[in-house]
């Protein structure tokens, strides 16, 4: 989703979403994106899609749709079976089109293959997912008119522990929040308090990080492999020099696929939801 050097990779999570966690990626010649995770306790979500061209520039979310790859085949693994994902629509995601299976959920600690084929092109990735860390509850402090910034109360492990904050408001999207890659080093559990921002997209004109009176929001603080969160953070570091949460500055991150640009994950991912006071 954005469009500024030859391969710009837009997470879907950021196209619209997070969820998506959709790319949208910007080259000379179309080329295949491939975007895929696994939570802990969850289902594989993936969403395939075309590059935007330059020629295309700028585009609409309605003409983005129309880079969805509905006809790929997609499998994935996790050592003991093998399962074929089908492609169904979603409004949880942008664009709104993924391959999913209620045949397999995702666990903690295991290793999963992934496969895509769509024409001459195989894609193939691997992941393991980390363990969860629990939210123990979310602190609502007042900031300015009806605007209330929130801040997430957890306890993370000894060790090196890497996290992802993603958030949906009102049931819509799942986004990305705004600079919510982070990592925590600590010689012993130690309780954390963060500063959740608000999530970020192609659709957002005029963004404000705090959140509204009246907001229905749901939180997933998720944990990464430190592959992933090298990927995060470099995307993140992006969208920083660019000046911009919709066109970053720099290149494409490198993803963990073989045969197309994205990225496949696992995350152990907790969730809660709350409601800002109005």
């Amino acid at each position: 989703m954005r469009r500024f050097l030859t391969a710009i990779l837009l997470s879907v999570s950021l196209l619209l979403a997070g969820g998506c966690q959709g790319y949208l990626n910007v080259s000379e010649e179309p080329e295949l994106v491939v975007e895929a995770w696994i939570e802990d306790g969850g289902y594989p979500v993936v969403i395939v899609t075309s590059s935007v061209t330059h020629d295309e520039l700028p585009a609409d979310l309605e003409s983005l749709k129309g880079h969805m790859v509905r006809w790929a085949k997609v499998w994935m693994s996790d050592g003991n079976k093998t399962v074929n994902l089908t492609g169904v629509p979603s409004d949880k995601y942008f664009p709104p089109y993924v391959y999913t299976s209620s045949q397999m959920r995702g666990e903690s600690g295991k290793r999963y293959e992934l496969v895509v084929e769509y024409g001459n092109v195989r894609v193939t990735g691997s992941t393991v997912i980390p363990e969860s860390v629990p939210i123990d509850y979310v602190e609502l402090v007042h900031d300015r008119d009806s605007l209330f910034n929130a801040y997430v109360r957890f306890t993370s492990p000894e060790g090196t522990n890497r996290y992802r904050f993603f958030v949906r408001l009102d049931d819509g999207y799942w986004a990305p929040a705004l600079f919510g890659t982070f990592a925590l080093d600590s010689s012993a559990d130690e309780q954390r308090r963060e500063l959740l921002r608000r999530g970020y997209s192609y659709e957002i004109r005029d963004y404000v990080s705090s959140f509204v009176s009246g907001e229905n929001v749901e939180l997933k603080l998720c944990t990464l492999n430190e592959e992933m969160f090298d990927y995060w953070m470099e995307f993140d570091n992006n969208i920083f020099y660019g000046r911009t949460p919709f066109f970053p500055a720099k290149s494409n991150p490198i993803g963990n696929l073989q045969g197309a640009s994205g990225y496949f994950t696992g995350y152990g991912c907790s969730t809660t939801r709350f409601t800002v006071p109005r």
